[in-house]
Parts: structure tokens; C-alpha cells; sequence
């Protein structure tokens, strides 16, 4: 007896590959620890374990301010790559099963600006470290550029997909 012919499926473009690839090398540059702002936050935390509610030295608070956020308004992170990784997954794989050729013109025409910001926002993790700040405030400038680029590029993604369905 023939085995039965497998369903139809539909075909992966090169940009659902490059957009799954983004995403996943920024959920990787994302959870690598060792980038500045994760530097403080260990040494207030380890401060705060060793003096149990005493105030930890000056040269803990180095980099703080009245501006600094709490370590629990960071949660907020979790809700959003949540979020991203939904609304990427759905995008990029669920919605080609709807067969809507003007949906999915749509999504390939604003991966581009997709796949930039996921890479914008990995170079960020990798220049963000102690090596840059070390270098020099000027070279602090690159992960500004990335940040304000990652920005820019997810900026372009939202308004791309706005503008196709208006």
C-alpha cells in the first residue's frame, strides 16, 4: 500500500529565514551577560546581600542617580520579548497559512527593516560592555548609535505593516 502524500506546505522565503535568524541571534546577544547595565545591578545586588539594609559605599553607587530605575521596573523586558516573539512567530509562520498574498507582501516588504533592528539591537548587546566605556566616553557613542538605529529600524517595521493596512 502507497504511503499517503504528505499536505501541501507552504514555501519559506528568504525573508521568514532571515527574520527567524535575526531574531534568534538577538535572543542570544540578549542573554549573554557582561553588558554595562547588568554590571551595576550585580554589584548593588551583592552590596545589598552583604549589609542586609545598610547603605552599600560610594563607590557602588558610582553610576547611579535619582533617575535610575528599580531592578524591578527591568521586568517589564520579559512582557515585550514575549511580545516580539508572538507577534514575530505569527507574522513570519502562521499568517502565510491564511493564503493572503497582500498580508504577506506586507510582511516581506518590512522584514528588512525587521531583520535591521534585531541586528542593531544584538550589536548593541555587544558593543554595551566594559571595554567600550573603558575605551573612552567617545566610543560610548557606538552602542548609542545602535540603540538610536534599533530604534529607527523598528520605527520603519511598525509603519511599514501600518501603512499596508490602511
Amino acid at each position: 500500500m502507497p504511503c499517503p502524500s504528505p499536505q501541501p506546505s507552504v514555501p519559506t522565503s528568504r525573508w521568514q529565514v532571515a527574520g527567524a535568524l535575526a531574531y534568534m541571534l538577538n535572543l542570544w546577544a540578549v542573554g549573554k551577560p557582561g553588558r554595562l547595565d547588568g554590571e551595576a545591578a550585580a554589584r548593588l545586588k551583592e552590596e545589598a546581600q552583604k549589609g542586609a539594609g545598610k547603605l552599600p559605599p560610594p563607590q557602588i553607587l558610582l553610576g547611579r542617580s535619582k533617575f535610575t530605575p528599580s531592578g524591578y521596573a527591568f521586568a517589564i523586558w520579559g512582557p515585550i520579548f514575549l511580545g516580539e516573539m508572538l507577534f514575530h512567530l505569527g507574522g513570519q509562520f502562521l499568517l502565510p497559512l491564511l493564503n493572503n498574498d497582500a498580508l504577506m507582501g506586507a510582511f516581506a516588504n518590512a522584514a528588512p527593516s525587521w531583520v535591521a533592528g534585531c541586528l542593531l539591537q544584538s550589536l548593541w548587546c555587544v558593543t554595551f560592555r566594559p571595554r567600550f566605556r573603558d575605551a573612552g566616553a567617545l566610543y560610548l557613542m557606538v552602542p548609542a548609535a545602535c540603540l538610536a538605529g534599533t530604534a529607527a529600524s523598528l520605527g520603519s517595521y511598525h509603519l511599514k505593516l501600518r501603512r499596508s493596512m490602511l
